[in-house]
């Protein structure tokens, strides 16, 4: 049996004429850049969201740039995030200017650590403390475990909170949406997501009216018309060919997460009878599994046999972000983030997506050995 990590072929073919047809539309229209395609998918996913505005972008990363831009982040501004995420969260703030400050993870949700935040946010002097000018908080896996707990930490300290949910399309707390939880919350839309595009698209989500009409200006060249520029800013518009084909998709998106969900837990289920320390699946935390991570002895032997028995997996993140070489100059060392360094040693991402059948998911969990 062969199974990928993300069966988007098996996807897209289900719906391939709705996709031909909205490609059709824009080619036909002639327009390609913004325009009415863009309007329609940032309304359907602010509805399906729950939050007021949705300003589409050119990518996930360009979204955590502009969120951190409106915050007026700038000239070495300390911004607080995790050493385990992919590197766009942090890039981003070093592309805004600010200065990356990295605090643990908790090592059960593998995502920001309230405990560890607030212990860092107690250390500081006044004077530094000042210096912090936002947290990023990392919906990990599609899971917002602990957002909420954040959330309460940064506005009793008077700190913005931008939630990268690149990851975390249609997670809940509560069964409120994410978005309420956060002054901006950014989404990716890379072809991999739980709702991808066909190259690269992302989205911030703010129910501040006042926000989404700067965000909305300074992702066009700071123009409020044509040719008006209040603002100099920057070139971080969604294509109408990538709006149109997420709108498509967005139609399945809910239904994939169910799927997802419902994966999960049978993965949970046969692998807990091997032994393993599977995911949780919290009633307050609604987590839609981007990724299906367990942690594992032996990986790379692990990876190997599943590899030769045609299952695709993948490590998310293998080397955390305060030891790679692109931020020696902030001068963090091995032993800084324990719980981080510990995670980065044992996880292992299981095959997972909006289609994956149960046949395949029983096959990759009897290729596992029994954790012991």
């Amino acid at each position: 049996m062969n199974i990928p990590f993300v069966n988007l072929k098996r996807m897209h073919d289900r719906f391939r004429n709705e996709i031909d047809e909205a490609v059709k539309s824009i080619i036909d229209s002639n327009n390609y850049i913004m325009g009415k395609p863009v309007e329609q998918f940032e309304t359907g996913f602010a509805e399906y969201l729950g939050v007021k505005h949705v300003i589409g972008m050119s990518s996930g990363t360009d979204a955590l740039f502009l969120a951190l831009k409106v915050l007026n982040i700038h000239n070495g501004d300390w911004v607080i995030t995790v050493p385990h995420t992919f590197i766009a969260t942090s890039e981003a703030i070093t592309m805004a200017g600010g200065k990356v400050v990295f605090v643990d993870v908790d090592k059960k949700s593998s995502n920001m650590s309230p405990t560890k935040l607030e212990h860092y946010l107690n250390s500081l002097d006044a004077k530094s403390l000042k210096k912090v000018k936002a947290v990023i908080f990392v919906n990990l896996y599609g899971s917002p475990e602990d957002l909420d707990n954040i959330y309460s930490i940064t506005k009793k300290y008077g700190i913005p909170l931008i939630s990268d949910a690149a990851q975390a399309h249609g997670a809940r707390i509560d069964n409120k949406p994410i978005t309420d939880f956060a002054d901006l919350t950014t989404y990716s839309f890379f072809p991999g997501k739980n709702l991808g595009a066909f190259g690269d698209a992302g989205a911030v989500g703010v129910n501040d009216s006042e926000k989404a009409d700067k965000l909305k200006m300074i992702r066009n060249h700071g123009r409020t018309e044509k040719y008006i520029h209040p603002v100099e800013a920057f070139n971080c518009r969604m294509d109408t060919l990538q709006a149109a084909i997420l709108d498509v998709k967005l139609r399945y998106l809910e239904d994939w997460n169910r799927h997802r969900i419902k994966s999960a837990k049978l993965y949970n289920t046969l692998l807990e009878k091997k032994g393993y320390d599977t995911p949780t699946l919290d009633e307050k935390y609604r987590r839609v599994f981007h990724l299906y991570v367990i942690r594992v002895k032996d990986r790379e032997k692990i990876i190997t046999d599943l590899g030769n028995k045609g299952v695709s997996t993948g490590i998310h993140y293998p080397l955390p972000l305060h030891l790679q070489p692109a931020y020696e100059y902030l001068g963090y060392k091995k032993g800084d983030f324990p719980a981080c360094e510990k995670l980065s040693e044992e996880i292992l991402s299981l095959p997972i997506d909006g289609t994956i059948t149960e046949e395949e998911i029983g096959y990759i969990c009897n290729l596992l050995p029994d954790y012991k």
